[in-house]
């Protein structure tokens, strides 16, 4: 139950506190499908995580270096984030491509066109 109510809290907290949208785009509809994805992925890890044959890793290192793996890939997440957020003040319909700016994190921009996805993908493989 603590997998649920953090990953839909993750999903709102984002949704409503960092993205800034010229207009409604999302169909109420995409809310159930996000919120049905959210949830049954989480119930699927969760099955595995909680089952009792479940077996933890035997390497300490293999944990740390996963968990580090999966805070860079949130912190960089975030900072894009943060930058997309920044593009666009509160009210205004301006479109800017975005840019580098004083946070290193946010230095991939200038290797990929959306390097969100490229951190998320990096801390999936860390989880």
């Amino acid at each position: 139950a603590r997998w649920f109510s953090d990953s839909e809290a993750v999903v709102s907290t984002q949704s409503t506190g960092i993205h800034r949208f010229s207009k409604a785009t999302m169909p109420i509809g995409n809310l159930f499908k996000n919120c049905t994805y959210y949830w049954g992925f989480s119930s699927f890890i969760s099955y595995f995580i909680n089952h009792p044959l479940y077996t933890p890793p035997g390497c300490n290192l293999c944990v740390y270096l996963g968990l580090g793996t999966y805070l860079f890939g949130e912190l960089g997440n975030f900072s894009c984030h943060i930058a997309f957020m920044n593009m666009r003040p509160a009210g205004s319909r301006t479109r800017v491509i975005p840019m580098p700016d004083s946070n290193p994190f946010t230095l991939l921009f200038h290797l990929v066109s959306c390097p969100n996805y490229t951190y998320e993908v990096l801390s999936w493989i860390g989880f």
